[in-house]
Parts: structure tokens; sequence; C-alpha cells
């Protein structure tokens, strides 16, 4: 049994990173100028109404960061961000 739980751990860590799923993880590439990482995670969160995903892509629009610098990119995306964080529940 312990066997077959370490195999599975030492596979899963040969598979490679783990697919991230939040806005976190985008950021912390995004910080690491890993741009192109950032993209592909915060692009498709940011589809589905991720306010903090939406929120970094302005910055990298902004900044030219990942992205050619588009100043009205970079507002439509904190607009996007903005409208989103109105409809969350207040954090605890």
């Amino acid at each position: 049994m312990i066997g077959l739980l370490l195999a599975a751990v030492f596979s899963s860590l040969l598979a490679g990173p783990v697919a991230a799923t939040d806005a976190g993880a985008g950021c912390a590439a995004f910080l690491r100028a890993d741009y192109a990482q950032a993209r592909s995670i915060l692009r498709p969160l940011a589809a589905v109404c991720d306010a903090q995903a939406q929120y970094w892509l302005g910055v990298m629009y902004a900044h030219g960061r990942g992205y050619a610098a588009d100043c009205g990119e970079a507002i439509r995306w904190y607009e996007k961000a903005a409208r989103r964080a109105r409809t969350l529940p207040p954090a605890r």
C-alpha cells in the first residue's frame, strides 16, 4: 500500500508542474518576468471573470509586459476587474 502511494507521488512529480488554477500563480509568473507563463495562466481566468486575473492583464498591457503596450486594452481590463470586484462579497 505504501509502495503504491510513493509510486503515485513520484510519478506526479515526474509529470511536471501542476496546472495553475488561480490568478496568484499568474501574478507570481509576472513578478518573475515570465510573461508568457503569466499570459497563459491569466488570460483563460480573465475570460471567466476572475477579477484578479483581469487586473493583472491590465497591468501587462499598461506596461507592455507579455503584450505590446496598449493603454486602451489596459483600461478595458482594469474596468472589467473593477466591475467584477464590485459584485464579489466582502472578504472575511
